[in-house]
């Protein structure tokens, strides 16, 4: 596994990442729960430490597998999640601006429900 030196720190993430869309279980109905955890021990076994999500894949459910994972492997995982819009709108209307997209007070709360 190829890593970079994470700026500012001595931490190395991995180059290559797991992309958690399809754990989430609603917008992509893929594996079972266990079937994922299998996926993401197996990852972090060859040395992966970089995870993709974000709270539409399945309602934060990929999030949580990963969390029930970075515990019971015992690793520090990195973990990033997306914020959506505070519209929830794919792709963004003409309309739409990014103050009443993404307000502070959304960015905040939505930061704060992904690390809980």
């Amino acid at each position: 596994m190829q890593y970079k030196r994470f700026s500012g720190s001595d931490d190395e993430i991995s180059l290559l990442g797991f992309g958690a869309w399809g754990i989430g279980k609603t917008m992509w109905i893929g594996a079972e729960d266990a079937e994922s955890k299998n996926a993401l021990h197996r990852a972090i076994e060859k040395g992966i430490n970089f995870f993709d999500s974000a709270l539409v894949y399945g309602n934060g459910h990929s999030e949580r597998l990963i969390g029930e994972v970075e515990k019971e492997s015992k690793q520090t995982l990195f973990i990033a999640s997306k914020i959506p819009s505070q519209k929830y709108e794919w792709p963004a209307k003409e309309s739409s601006s990014l103050k009443n997209s993404f307000p502070n007070n959304h960015i905040i709360q939505s930061t704060e429900q992904r690390c809980r």
